[in-house]
């Protein structure tokens, strides 16, 4: 027998983008009261740490690493993405 089930999975690339600063506020009440699985590509650094990312990944060397570091702390965080492209 096979199952098969919905996935709340939302995928958000460089949502902000053109953005008003009160929709970017209706987004982010929005994402925080998801309760699926959401992946977000962002350089909005300010957005990414205003929703409640639990695990953040880099890009190093073609491969995709975990981060050690969250938005919510935006100095380490930098650093440790700088850190890839030496």
């Amino acid at each position: 027998m096979i199952g098969i089930s919905e996935i709340d999975l939302l995928i958000l690339d460089e949502p902000t983008n053109n953005l008003d600063i009160e929709t970017v506020e209706q987004m982010v009440r929005g994402i925080n009261d998801y309760q699926g699985a959401i992946w977000v590509i962002s350089h909005d650094i300010d957005f990414l740490s205003r929703i409640n990312i639990t695990q953040g990944f880099k890009l190093s060397e073609q491969t995709l690493q975990t981060t050690t570091y969250l938005p919510s702390t935006p100095e380490q965080y930098y650093r440790e993405l700088l850190e890839c492209h030496k």
